[in-house]
């Protein structure tokens, strides 16, 4: 099976996992996952980086021990932007991959299901499908590219690979730009930054959608490459009024240099919707905290 096919469903009817492993479990869409998996009675194990380190070269010994015949592994570990775009970053990254492949070519499993990032898309194309071709800009995105290889070369093994956009949650702390910085920027300083005026324009889809989106992969055994994302972009003009209107006074907003070309990106998401004709986004406005729980916010950080 080859997994860099169309993207497509193993089981006509959903199937449970025997059991769920979980790797990134700790960040924002390995919680929402686990919360939604347990909520549908799914055995799941989740690790994070402090339970087991997948940079370590003894990882893949430890990893094939932990691994069943059976499992369905989750592949969201990586090492954050927030914390190093350079080769250092992108080094360790891609040896997770390694050290996780290593382990699967010895204990091969049912199902794998990698997060990976619209970033391995060009930069000037606004239209965006599962047919576009990538071209990787910077470390980051070269890294999701060859960690999606790293998996695609698992020979026999059903792998799905998610691309997606932007993804926005209250709990975030990766402070990239966009909703997620922009609450934090509301909530320390009552002001909210913006490159140029605002005018790029994103898809940004909420972490329990991806959740929900990853589950789904799950129950179908799907395989191929998917790209994750609403079909909606908004400028960042547009996020901004929407986070700065959940605050009380609204912040100010400051227009800084624009650091790289302004950029319009744009999803096709008609073979997501196919896949997953039952799928409802959660609107970015519908997401937001409101004021009254952002004032309790604001009241604590200033105790």
């Amino acid at each position: 099976m080859s997994s860099t096919s169309v993207f497509a469903h193993s089981f006509v009817h959903d199937q449970s996992p025997a059991r769920v492993v979980l790797f990134g479990g700790t960040g924002v869409i390995g919680k929402a996952l686990r919360r939604d998996l347990e909520r549908n009675k799914i055995p799941v194990v989740s690790f994070g980086s402090q339970e087991l380190n997948l940079v370590e070269v003894h990882a893949p010994s430890r990893l094939i021990k932990l691994l069943r015949p059976t499992d369905s592994v989750v592949v969201l570990a990586g090492i954050a932007p927030n914390r190093g775009r350079g080769l250092d970053t992108m080094v360790d990254n891609i040896r997770m991959g390694i050290g996780l492949c290593e382990a699967l070519v010895r204990q091969p499993v049912a199902h794998i299901v990698y997060v990976s990032s619209d970033a391995v898309y060009p930069r000037n194309i606004e239209m965006l499908d599962e047919q576009t071709p990538v071209e990787p800009s910077d470390p980051y995105s070269a890294m999701h590219l060859t960690r999606e290889r790293l998996f695609s070369g698992l020979s026999r093994l059903p792998v799905a690979i998610l691309r997606s956009t932007q993804i926005s949650s209250s709990e975030d702390t990766h402070n990239a730009y966009g909703p997620n910085r922009f609450r934090q920027m509301a909530k320390q300083n009552g002001k909210i930054q913006l490159f140029g005026k605002g005018e790029d324009k994103r898809d940004h889809i909420v972490s329990s959608d991806v959740a929900r989106i990853i589950h789904g992969c799950l129950l179908k055994r799907s395989h191929g490459i998917l790209n994750v994302a609403t079909g909606r972009s908004l400028s960042f003009a547009e996020v901004a009024e929407i986070v700065g209107g959940c605050f009380a006074p609204p912040p100010h907003l400051e227009f800084l240099p624009r650091p790289i070309p302004l950029t319009h990106r744009y999803f096709d998401v008609g073979l997501l919707r196919l896949m997953f004709p039952d799928l409802c986004f959660t609107p970015l406005e519908v997401d937001e905290p409101t004021i009254q729980h952002n004032r309790q916010l604001i009241s604590l950080s200033q105790r």
